[in-house]
């Protein structure tokens, strides 16, 4: 692909996200299963944090805390490092007291550091637990750049985990989810025995590294996927199609 090539697809609209709100959903989604265990990566200021009622552990290099993020958990663990870092000197489970219920990663928009977060927590999952990915489904092209664009919003290129984990980990179930502003990827059917990831890492990473067809590569990822409308899936009882908690 050539550069102008490059220049007519950094505009180009990828993802509509007309659903409902990606903390919202979530939350909702919690309180309907009456989740207990909750873990989270990237928690900034807390706004995914605070509706959530379960006992909670939350990582974060810096914690920007806004108001009252505890509400009614039993317990709320924060942790003010890297998820490299927590993985390394924590053991999740031992800290929620069994695996967890749901997850949610929204660390570094860089694909690599997502794939080891997502490697690292599904290790504490049970096959029915749920991690959603926040901001694999960007708006605009420009905005997926593997470093920010000054003025432009950025995801980062963590969208490639989708088409990753579905080569190495056919038998992982998704979702993608039109939940705005960036959509919101659902993962089911989790196995915490699986080392398909660890054992091909470097492969990955060498196949997923940035190159010239990125942008073209996005593009096609793009118009192949349909959306799960989040707006009818929260209006129907019928979620077992999608989850079981």
């Amino acid at each position: 692909m050539d550069a102008s090539e490059n220049n007519n697809l950094s505009g180009e609209t990828l993802f509509a996200h007309p659903g409902v709100n990606y903390v919202h959903f979530m939350s909702g989604l919690m309180e309907r299963f009456r989740v207990e265990r909750y873990f989270e990566i990237g928690t900034n200021a807390g706004r995914s944090l605070a509706p959530v009622t379960a006992m909670s552990v939350a990582v974060d290099p810096h914690f920007r805390i806004r108001g009252d993020i505890v509400g009614r958990k039993k317990a709320c663990f924060l942790l003010q490092m890297t998820s490299d870092a927590f993985f390394r000197d924590y053991d999740l489970t031992v800290l929620l007291g069994s695996p967890f219920d749901v997850a949610f990663l929204d660390g570094l928009h860089v694909f690599e550091y997502l794939l080891r977060d997502f490697m690292n927590t599904e290790k504490h999952a049970r096959r029915n637990s749920v991690v959603f990915i926040h901001d694999c489904l960007p708006l605009r092209i420009d905005m997926a750049a593997r470093r920010p664009i000054p003025g432009k919003g950025w995801t980062g290129d963590v969208w490639k985990i989708v088409p990753v984990l579905r080569k190495y980990r056919p038998d992982l179930k998704f979702h993608l989810l039109d939940c705005p502003p960036t959509g919101l990827v659902m993962v089911t059917n989790l196995d915490p025995s699986s080392r398909a990831l660890e054992q091909n890492y470097y492969d990955i990473i060498a196949e997923s590294t940035e190159a010239p067809d990125d942008q073209r590569k996005l593009s096609d990822f793009a118009r192949s996927e349909k959306l799960v409308a989040t707006r009818d899936m929260v209006a129907t009882e019928d979620f077992a199609k999608f989850i079981w908690l």
